[in-house]
């Protein structure tokens, strides 16, 4: 099975957002190039995020990858909220 690129997508508000917990629908966009996004939540293949239209995703020079910027947001959220 084919490895997930984009299991994460930005919301309109600009948080990190994965795929299985988005039910609102777009606008969402890439956590690396910012264009448009949208939830594929099909039945047969895995659930994912890809861009809506055909866009060359030049990703972030950030050595850390989505899942660990996932990770940080959640740190931060966690740590402000108490």
């Amino acid at each position: 099975m084919m490895d997930i690129l984009y299991s994460h997508a930005r919301d309109a508000e600009g948080s990190r957002r994965s795929v299985r917990e988005v039910e609102a629908p777009p606008p969402f966009r890439c956590g690396d190039c910012d264009n448009g996004m949208i939830a594929r939540r099909g039945q047969i293949r895995r659930w994912h995020f890809a861009h809506k239209a055909k866009v060359e995703c030049v990703p972030n020079p950030d050595p850390d990858n989505m899942l660990h910027r996932v990770a940080q947001d959640l740190i931060v959220k966690s740590f402000n909220e108490r």
